[in-house]
């Protein structure tokens, strides 16, 4: 990614790294925590982190402007979201006054309202061993739609249907 290249240990590590400053943070198993970022080797680490530690991702389009980032926010009633700096500043402006919302959690500086800089978090962290068990009924990924005839609506996915899924996708290609 950008001329640097990443093992699989180094991404692991990395996600485990950041599985513990969320739960530094408060997020618990169930949570839902927003991933809207641009296109960066954190994107697969935060999927990894938030299912490690047994929370629900809710993956936001970067494009989306601040009153769709709040109605999402709003609805999936995730307290924490994980960002990047170029957009940390819609996310500040879509959460203020969302009064169950907690914390803008930024990989990287920033100097929006309200926002963190997890970096040196994350390089200070021991990394998370444990992964909470979860069945396959769990939700793990509640996905928007685009909300083109109404307000976006919340599609939940399991951890058995993401499995699912991706098994009929290797025995489709399995021939």
């Amino acid at each position: 990614f950008e001329g640097r290249e990443y093992t699989n240990a180094e991404q692991l590590d990395f996600a485990c790294r950041l599985a513990r400053v969320l739960k530094e943070h408060g997020v618990q198993p169930g949570d839902r925590v927003v991933v809207m970022m641009m296109t960066c080797v954190e994107v697969p680490a935060a999927f990894q982190a938030i299912w490690r530690i047994g929370a629900v991702i809710v993956p936001i389009m970067p494009q989306l402007i601040a009153p769709e980032v709040a109605y999402i926010v709003e609805n999936s009633g995730a307290q924490i979201v994980l960002t990047s700096p170029q957009l940390a500043p819609v996310v500040a402006e879509a959460t203020e006054g969302l009064s169950a919302f907690r914390e803008i959690l930024v990989f990287g500086k920033s100097d929006a309202p309200g926002a963190t800089n997890i970096q040196p978090q994350i390089a200070a962290a021991e990394p998370e061993p444990d992964i909470v068990e979860k069945s396959d009924d769990d939700l793990a990924v509640l996905v928007y739609t685009s909300g083109t005839t109404g307000h976006p609506k919340g599609v939940m996915l399991t951890h058995g249907a993401l499995i699912d899924n991706a098994q009929a996708v290797a025995e489709l290609f399995s021939d």
